[in-house]
């Protein structure tokens, strides 16, 4: 049994790299691999930790050359990966704080990376019965949702990122060995990416490690009645 977190250095990939290494690592054949956006980081010892960055294509290809040398076959695939500050980039409150270079970053490591590095492991996946194959989105990535506005670039890439997922599930679907392909929305939680956004709501969100336990316990539950969906961490479908 093969298991791949992409994002594994960030705080929700880094737990379920965690549950995932508790529950199985004791059986003969599991492998989990982890990727991380930087050398060096290693959050468990046993696993087969990998850079990726998607902003880096000579450290996606060697990624993607890795795994092929180790022949990936992943039962489960989780992209945690995402991107939402840095300290020169900031969520938009209003258009005029609209920047070229922000957009620019979002749009590709939130959804032109994912996607490519997908197509890159595609045939891997494709040997695999029913493997199962998981995108985190965001609720503000939902165009019939939106009430507010702002954060212009990250919901415009967390769409964009929806659309890919959409469309993969319709391709993958025609194989003969089909994926169930899921976006799921993790929630409010308390990460490295969201905390400061937080403010007061930080007393009702979740920890990433709680957030973590419920992802792991949908995606033991996702059939292919849910390829294609747009998901909650309580199995509640979102609009797109």
């Amino acid at each position: 049994m093969d298991i791949l977190i992409v994002g594994a250095s960030g705080s929700i990939g880094e737990e379920l790299a965690k549950i995932y290494w508790a529950k199985y690592s004791s059986t003969a054949d599991f492998r989990l691999f982890l990727t991380h956006r930087k050398e060096g980081f290693k959050v468990l010892e046993g696993a087969i930790n990998l850079v990726l960055d998607y902003e880096d294509e000579e450290s996606v290809a060697k990624c993607v050359s890795l795994l092929s040398e180790r022949e990936l076959r992943p039962d489960v695939v989780v992209f945690c990966s995402g991107f939402l500050h840095d300290l020169s980039h900031q969520p938009e409150k209003r258009m005029s704080e609209v920047s070229e270079d922000y957009l620019s970053k979002s749009f590709q490591i939130n959804a032109a990376g994912p996607l490519l590095f997908f197509s890159r492991i595609s045939e891997m996946i494709k040997k695999i019965d029913s493997a199962k194959v998981i995108f985190l989105s965001a609720q503000v990535g939902s165009i019939e949702d939106n009430r507010t506005g702002g954060w212009y670039g990250y919901r415009m890439a967390k769409a964009a990122l929806n659309m890919a997922i959409k469309s993969i599930s319709i391709e993958a679907a025609r194989w003969v060995k089909p994926p169930i392909v899921v976006a799921i929305h993790p929630g409010t939680t308390i990460s490295n990416l969201s905390k400061r956004f937080l403010g007061q709501r930080i007393s009702k969100a979740q920890t990433s490690a709680e957030c973590a336990s419920k992802l792991s316990t949908l995606i033991s539950l996702l059939d292919f009645g849910d390829n294609g969906k747009f998901l909650t961490l309580s199995h509640a479908e979102l609009p797109w």
